[in-house]
């Protein structure tokens, strides 16, 4: 029986291109989930801890996955991780803006240039995925006082 999401593809180049698009997918629906079901705050059988911790620490494991092979999908992943540790009141937010928005800002978003390899469509959704990293880290910087890194300003200035 076969289990995979789609039809096997004949090549080998073809097979490990779908694998990585299929880990890196598997990525961003944990980090979906992960902040989705911060509303529900369920916790597991075993009392120790909530569901949307579990999503969120198998999110986690997918970052530098995604971050090497397609950044600009690691950088949603970074944008609902953020928003995640917004909701719960974590210091992790300033990390993952940031990563997120210097991975936007290396592939040219910072500067509102769409990246060749992306349709229109596709980049229009990546660059509201940076304006809330965006959003997001100000907050941070406004509420909590603490002010981003040099190269991290830099990327946010350009991009206004």
């Amino acid at each position: 029986m076969n289990t995979s999401l789609a039809s096997e593809p004949a090549d080998q180049e073809a097979a490990s291109d779908q694998l990585v698009h299929k880990r890196i997918a598997y990525g961003e629906l944990l980090a979906i989930c992960a902040l989705s079901f911060q509303y529900d705050r369920q916790i597991l059988p075993d009392g120790n801890e909530t569901i949307s911790m579990q999503f969120f620490k198998k999110a986690r494991l997918f970052i530098d996955y995604a971050v090497e092979k397609a950044p600009l999908r690691a950088m949603r992943i970074c944008c609902c991780l953020g928003i995640y540790n917004v909701i719960a009141k974590s210091s992790l937010v300033i990390s993952y803006t940031d990563r997120g928005i210097l991975l936007g800002s290396s592939t040219g978003l910072g500067v509102r240039k769409r990246p060749p390899i992306l349709s229109e469509d596709d980049s229009e959704g990546y660059a509201k995925a940076f304006r809330a990293l965006i959003t997001v880290r100000s907050w941070v910087t406004t509420t909590l006082g603490h002010i981003p890194s040099p190269e991290v300003s830099r990327c946010i200035h350009v991009s206004q």
